[in-house]
């Protein structure tokens, strides 16, 4: 009787589980499909000044982008600024990607996109501007993103700042930063599975 009552227990148990394992994917789902955009359009509506300087520099950039590829049309693998232009281009659709990512609430990731798209930048910068460094980026070995962020904070000194807290805060994990996303909802701190 009582390994029959541990099979009933242990088939139960199993049951609830894929019943609650339903109900948490009808849960994801309903807001992947019909809360997310709420959620954004909220965001967007509440924070519509800096939607429009996003939308400013965004736009600026990938004009930007766009010049210089009607100026050089032909891909030349030998010029560090054909390579620079890939680069940027990777970069700004990452930045893009990082103010949705904001725009539906997920604040405490963006920035870890943002590090990544910084570091496409300075390794742009930094294999026009530096020989020895496109020399090094067309053998496929030893080039390295982080040597680029120390050469161009060397050019433009804010830049190491803003790379170390986006790399201490948001990259890296330690006692810091180990937080669980919260939210308050109703005056009491909740857990943020979604944005």
């Amino acid at each position: 009787l009582t390994t029959h009552l541990k099979l009933c227990y242990r088939s139960y148990n199993n049951w609830l589980y894929r019943q609650d394992e339903n109900a948490m994917k009808e849960t994801v789902l309903q807001y992947l499909c019909e809360l997310a955009p709420e959620s954004k359009a909220r965001l967007t509506i509440h924070f519509a000044e800096e939607v429009e300087e996003i939308s400013t520099l965004v736009s600026q950039l990938i004009q930007t982008l766009q010049n210089y590829q009607k100026l050089n049309p032909a891909q030349d693998d030998n010029d560090p600024k054909q390579i620079a232009y890939a680069l940027m281009t990777k970069g700004a659709n990452t930045v893009m990607a990082a103010f949705e990512w904001a725009l539906n609430g997920y604040l405490w990731e963006t920035p870890i996109l943002f590090r990544n798209a910084l570091e496409g930048f300075a390794s742009a910068w930094d294999i026009v501007h530096n020989e020895a460094r496109f020399k090094t980026w067309k053998t496929k070995k030893g080039f390295s993103s982080t040597d680029s962020i120390t050469n161009l904070k060397r050019a433009i000194e804010p830049i190491g700042q803003m790379y170390g807290l986006l790399s201490n805060m948001y990259a890296h994990i330690s006692p810091i930063n180990a937080s669980p996303s919260c939210v308050l909802t109703d005056g009491e701190p909740r857990l943020q599975f979604f944005g």
